[in-house]
């Protein structure tokens, strides 16, 4: 009988063994445990563990590009004094795989605690900047809703947390936020032994096994707040940290909060500062070397000896290491004192770069990293649309220093460059100033050649590229940002900017000789052209032609095919300003007004009824039907997400019931008017005047009702509608739904199916407003 060990062995392929002890908690620095798994030089491993563990913020080393701390001016406004006190008394404790070292594991239990209380004080004595929760311009092109990061909305942090790249460095999470069980836990659960669990690994080429960075308990440690700015951008309080910028919007770094903080109290649990104890407490800063990792400002001690010239058995590195105890696994001990020893430091290195940031985690480069394929399953694409793991996963960075010129590669990596909006992973925002020298580093790794496109190809009229193009190109790709239905591809104008010319010549005669398991066909098999009546056959001018054709973004002459869908199209797309149409739309009537805005958030209005009563997402409407034919079939919206909002009258002065009326005959819809192109709806019933207005905003809508000539206490406003609604305090779940304000506080719920949520003008002030998300 083959063990099931073996099994698994024998369908992966060989690496070397982890470097831990498969149990223990110890830092976890991702890039080492994929060094140390390929089998690379000591050099490498040494320095990724040298900079990640901040030991050359001691020690000097001209090679090593430390990570920094995080700041800690006006951390009492950002983190519990609870939490900071149990991380300083264990940090493995308090967040398992941190870097932080235990400093104080030599002091006896009462000196620990003095030495705790100091410490304290005088974290609570740094004032923080005026700003410090600001959220800069980034954020002023979307307003935030007061309190943002206190209305996030859990489940949609689960998605976003799932499929924008959180879990490509982070642990899956169960619906509740709760960490599921590591890959190496549920290898344990399913009877493995640790010698079976260690020969597994050894056998693993794939990333499935190193290790995840694990979070502490957020809830305990962060205010939602402080939480919410650092998700928005981690470079304000870790300039020098791992971490990238996730490109997220406020109202989604409070849906994360959510997700990841269930049940999480806001606190101030700071003591009131002891002057005296604040001082002893800088004074312990300063003397255990805080200050070398906490204040990135602070010229580095030049008294301590450079890193390569140490004892490898001694200090940090001892069997019972002092002053500063990082608990390292025996691996992570063994690979530093071994880069010692053999007083090699690893030079700056594209190799290195991508380890040290950890870009492996998505990407696949030369055999190693990329999303593990149990994963997978979380990432799709805008569309749905099947157009291979291409469409779903990040791209492979085999070769890529000769693929994309450096330009390109430095706008991606500042969050500027992007052709493949498909994509529901995010790449991310890179600032750390050592990033900056990572396309040149892949460039001499690649051998990247500079060659100008004009000694490459000579200069061809764009006929042929224009016949290719429109037999092949359009098929899958966008051009110029237009697109056949149904296609979702990459844009392939402007090829100069991104692509150098060399690489496009190779990867044209033989797409997957370059880009493996890629869909893209070859139009040249066998190096000769599937169409010999344009230009004679002869491939190095078609793909010259195609070039030249493909190579800037603005004025490209479009091929046939997307000129005829053009022309046939009768899609409505908003883009400097809303689109409001009058229309027959399903599941609201013919008396439908329905409003696209550029934002990418649409809305039919019942003009019979009065009241939004659908809300959705994506593309607008085809009006087609509208201008040529009112008698087909209604429209329906082309997007996603398609959410009823309201059912029946949208208001009523009769009194409240748990039936709400199918009819209000005083219900009269009165026009509406524009302002910046967005329409105030005027409607009344009986004497009370009643203007609705909705607004793009994070991602959902905002809506404006405001109340006047009321003569009765008795007119109802509906604000939803659902199968099931739940409702406590200033929000409310309708069906898929989520609304938030104030003066939900004073709403009532009514009905059975649909139920409704509505509010009474005797319970509301003149103007309010409510924040539609789903």
């Amino acid at each position: 009988m083959i063990h099931r060990s073996l099994v698994l062995v024998a369908m992966l392929p060989l690496s070397a063994v982890w470097s831990g002890d498969l149990g223990a908690s110890e830092p976890v620095v991702p890039g080492y445990e994929r060094a140390h798994r390929q089998g690379l030089s000591n050099s490498i491993q040494g320095s990724l563990l040298a900079s990640e563990l901040a030991c050359t913020a001691c020690h000097r080393d001209k090679n090593s590009a430390r990570k920094t701390a995080p700041s800690l001016i006006g951390v009492r406004q950002r983190l519990s004094v609870a939490w900071v006190e149990k991380f300083l008394e264990q940090p493995q404790a308090s967040k398992p795989g941190t870097t932080m070292p235990h400093l104080l594991g030599h002091l006896q239990v009462e000196a620990r605690a003095d030495t705790i209380r100091q410490l304290v004080q005088y974290l609570a004595s740094l004032q923080p900047p005026k700003a410090m929760f600001d959220l800069g311009l980034r954020a002023a092109v979307q307003p935030t809703v007061p309190r943002y990061w206190e209305k996030g909305d859990s489940q949609r942090g689960a998605k976003l947390y799932h499929s924008v790249g959180c879990i490509a460095c982070h642990p899956v999470r169960n619906g509740d936020g709760a960490a599921q069980p590591s890959r190496l836990t549920k290898l344990r659960s399913q009877g493995y032994d640790e010698e079976e669990i260690a020969e597994i690994i050894r056998a693993s080429g794939a990333s499935a096994y190193v290790p995840e960075v694990p979070h502490s308990d957020l809830a305990a440690k962060y205010s939602k707040q402080a939480l919410a700015v650092f998700l928005f951008d981690p470079d304000r309080f870790r300039s020098g940290s791992r971490m990238p910028n996730m490109k997220l919007a406020p109202d989604e770094a409070a849906d994360l909060v959510a997700f990841l903080t269930s049940g999480a109290i806001e606190r101030d649990d700071w003591p009131a500062v002891d002057k005296k104890l604040a001082e002893e407490g800088r004074r312990v800063f300063d003397k255990m070397g805080c200050i070398q990792c906490h204040a990135q400002d602070t010229p580095m001690n030049t008294t301590a000896p450079d890193w390569l010239t140490l004892r490898p058995n001694r200090g940090c590195l001892a069997e019972e290491p002092q002053p500063a105890d990082y608990q390292l696994s025996v691996g992570q001990r063994d690979s530093l004192r071994r880069q010692i020893s053999d007083s090699t430091a690893a030079k700056p290195s594209a190799e290195l770069s991508l380890l040290r940031f950890n870009c492996l985690a998505c990407h696949r480069r030369n055999g190693t990293g990329g999303l593990g394929i149990d994963r997978w399953h979380h990432f799709e694409n805008v569309g749905d649309v099947d157009i291979g793991d291409e469409g779903r996963i990040p791209p492979t960075l085999d070769g890529v220093g000769r693929k994309l010129q450096n330009q390109w590669m430095t706008k991606v990596l500042r969050g500027e460059g992007g052709i493949r909006p498909f994509l529901k992973i995010r790449m991310p925002i890179f600032r750390h100033p050592d990033m900056q020298a990572l396309p040149t580093q892949l460039e001499v790794a690649d051998e990247g050649h500079r060659e100008k496109a004009e000694d490459i190809f000579p200069r061809i009229e764009p006929t042929a590229a224009l016949a290719i193009s429109d037999t092949g190109c359009v098929q899958c790709h966008t051009m110029g940002s237009e697109q056949l239905p149904g296609i979702v591809g990459v844009e392939i104008t402007g090829l100069s900017e991104r692509l150098r010319p060399e690489w496009f010549r190779e990867f044209m005669r033989n797409p997957v000789a370059l880009k493996s398991r890629t869909r893209m066909p070859t139009f040249f098999p066998n190096g000769k052209s599937s169409r010999p009546d344009l230009l004679d056959g002869n491939v190095d001018e078609q793909i010259a032609s195609l070039w030249w054709y493909l190579a800037d973004s603005e004025g490209v002459v479009l091929p046939e095919k997307l000129v005829k869908g053009r022309l046939h199209n009768f899609e409505l797309k908003p883009q400097d300003s809303p689109i409001v149409l009058r229309t027959f739309v399903r599941d609201v009537g013919t008396h439908a007004i329905c409003v696209g805005f550029p934002q990418g958030v649409h809305l039919a209005f019942d003009g019979r009824q009065t009241g939004p009563r659908l809300f959705w997402k994506g593309r607008f409407l085809d009006a087609h039907g509208t201008w040529y034919d009112r008698f087909i079939p209604p429209a329906k919206p082309l997007g996603t997400d398609v959410v009823a909002v309201i059912s029946g009258p949208g208001a009523h002065n009769a009194k409240l019931t748990d039936t709400w009326p199918d009819q209000v005959d005083n219900l009269r819809l009165r026009g509406y008017r524009l302002v910046s192109g967005v329409p105030t709806f005027r409607y009344r019933v009986g004497s009370t005047q009643i203007q609705d207005r909705m607004t793009p905003h994070n991602g959902g809508f905002v809506r404006r009702l405001e109340v006047a000539g009321a003569d009765t206490p008795s007119v109802w406003i509906q604000l939803a509608a659902g199968k099931q609604i739940k409702h406590q305090g200033t929000k409310a779940l309708v069906d898929q739904l989520t609304l938030s304000s104030n003066v939900l506080e004073r709403a009532e719920v009514v009905g059975v199916n649909p139920r409704r949520i509505v509010i009474s003008t005797a319970k509301m002030p003149s103007v309010i407003s409510i924040e539609y998300r789903w």
